[in-house]
């Protein structure tokens, strides 16, 4: 691989933490959207458990670390979908 070129990124984890640094970016071709090492992740306070396959953010909110079809929710960021819509 061969990095192209460095970036400064924003990324917000949560609702209320948000960090900033440089990062490499390439065409990689894995199907992965960002790779975070451990670099960034220790210093913003994220821990790993990799026997559960998931990541813990600083204020306890736990992120899947892969998506499968049992993960999968009808509710994206507060919002909700409604099979059947109350009538009010």
């Amino acid at each position: 691989m061969e990095t192209q070129r460095r970036a400064l990124m924003k990324v917000t984890l949560g609702w209320e933490h948000a960090y900033e640094f440089e990062m490499w970016v390439m065409d990689h071709s894995a199907g992965v959207d960002v790779v975070l090492g451990m670099d960034f992740m220790v210093p913003a306070g994220i821990r790993l458990d990799l026997f559960h396959g998931t990541a813990r953010l600083p204020d306890e909110v736990m992120v899947p670390l892969l998506k499968s079809k049992e993960l999968e929710e009808t509710v994206l960021y507060g919002t909700k979908s409604w099979e059947n819509p109350p009538s009010f």
